[in-house]
């Protein structure tokens, strides 16, 4: 890790007003390198590898705090299981149950459709401030990525 994103890792950390911990500092940092939605097992087996003495625990604890914080969307899969996210641009998730893939989707429009149906069904004492929308559906091919086009 480069010291420019260690720091920009422990202000980030700093701003949501938790200790730039080790363990914290190395779960945001693999979870902002990943372009997955890896679990915490997963978690813990890579920031093993750099702390070995961080347990699974640990990883538990940290990642708590990181979604309580905002800094780390939870994202549920179909069998329960908890995956995360430190990508906070607004998105959807495409969730394949038959392969347990979290894919990220953007899509604007999608949004503004969303927050516009609310808005026009004039929702009272209630302001959309964030949208997370998951589609769940099965991959035909399991080997292929997912597209929308």
């Amino acid at each position: 890790m480069t010291e420019k994103t260690y720091q920009h890792i422990k202000e980030l950390l700093s701003e949501a007003g938790l200790k730039a911990t080790h363990p914290r500092i190395a779960v945001l940092h693999e979870l902002m390198l990943s372009d997955e939605h890896p679990s915490a097992e997963q978690l813990h087996d890579r920031v093993s590898r750099q702390y070995p003495s961080v347990s699974l625990g640990s990883v538990y604890r940290v990642l708590e705090k990181l979604v309580e914080a905002d800094l780390v969307y939870q994202v549920a899969t179909r069998g329960g299981s908890k995956r995360y996210d430190a990508n906070l641009e607004q998105h959807c998730h495409i969730y394949s149950i038959n392969t347990e893939e979290i894919q990220d989707y953007y899509d604007p429009e999608l949004n503004e459709l969303i927050k516009n149906y609310f808005h026009e069904k004039q929702v009272s004492n209630f302001k959309i401030t964030d949208i997370k929308l998951q589609i769940n559906g099965e991959k035909r091919d399991p080997k292929s990525k997912v597209t929308i086009v």
